[in-house]
């Protein structure tokens, strides 16, 4: 009884978890929009540099991860790329601890095809 509570309660973090992580994806896409939505080379008041390094070290967190559920490990995949797509200027330190996990999950199978993407968006 208590190892399917525990499982459950396992499967229900990593579920929100997963959505966090959409949700910083989301954020890492739209912190560098200007106020009339144009892309990120747009000029804008909005200072976002004070948000970057934190959003990075939340993902690459969960990016570094092993042994972590294959739908949360996909959507730190993704929203890595979306970060280093929209972000990368500011994030030049960082790219060297980044982008060897890429290829680490480029060698996997399970992980490739995600990673093929994130690569592709931030190219």
């Amino acid at each position: 009884m208590d190892l399917t509570v525990g499982l459950n309660q396992l499967e229900h973090s990593q579920r929100r978890l997963s959505k966090k992580l959409k949700t910083s994806e989301k954020r890492g896409k739209r912190l560098r929009k200007s106020e009339n939505g144009d892309d990120c080379n747009s000029k804008s008041s909005f200072d976002y540099k004070p948000y970057v390094k934190s959003l990075y070290s939340c993902t690459v967190k969960r990016l570094k991860a092993a042994d972590i559920d294959q739908e949360v490990k996909e959507r730190a995949i993704a929203c890595m790329g979306q970060i280093i797509a929209n972000l990368g200027d500011s994030l030049q330190a960082e790219l060297k601890e980044c982008l060897p996990i890429f290829l680490e999950r480029l060698k996997n199978e399970i992980t490739r095809l995600t990673t093929v993407k994130a690569l592709t968006l931030i190219a």
